[in-house]
Parts: structure tokens; sequence; C-alpha cells
């Protein structure tokens, strides 16, 4: 949840970006996976991890993929930003520090 909006990830592969005061969708993210796990939202961007390896920097505003990185497998976690560094975990167990 941020600015009045909640970002939902779901297994069919899509995020829903819902308005938090009346639940009507704003926009529908898709991905080529599914997604298991939360995703973060960083100031106007989404970030989130799919089935298929890859991580997603999504623009809140219009739900645009802003960029995409592909992994080495199945990413296992939540993506989390500490100083301007993004750290996301996968199912083969590495963990990436991406700037």
């Amino acid at each position: 949840v941020r600015n009045g909006m909640i970002y939902v990830p779901s297994l069919d592969g899509r995020v829903y970006k819902l308005s938090a005061s009346t639940g009507k969708i704003q926009w529908i993210y898709e991905t080529e996976g599914t997604i298991s796990e939360s995703v973060s939202v960083i100031g106007n961007m989404m970030l989130l991890g799919d089935s298929t390896g890859k991580v997603h920097g999504v623009d809140t505003e219009t739900g645009e993929n802003i960029w995409d990185m592909q992994l080495d497998g199945h990413v296992s976690s939540t993506p989390v930003v500490s100083d301007d560094t993004l750290y996301v975990a996968t199912q083969n167990g590495s963990i990436y520090a991406i700037r």
C-alpha cells in the first residue's frame, strides 16, 4: 500500500494496482511467469520478481515497464532497496545486489 493505492501480486503473473478507497483497478502489469512474493514500491517505481527469474522495474503511474533484468532462477524474495542498492534472492541460492 502506498499513496492510497494497493499493489496486489498474483500467481497468474499479474500485478494489479487498485485504489484503496474504491477498489477500482488502475492498471494491470503482466509478466511471463508467476509472482509468489510481495512487490516493493520505492518512489515512483514498483519492483517485483517472477518465476522466470526476471526482476522488473515498473512505473507506478502508468504500469509500464521501465527496465528488467534476467537472473539465474526463480526470484524467491521480495525485492528490498537499501542505500541505493536493490537486493534480490533466487531459488538457486544466489543473492544479487544491484545498483
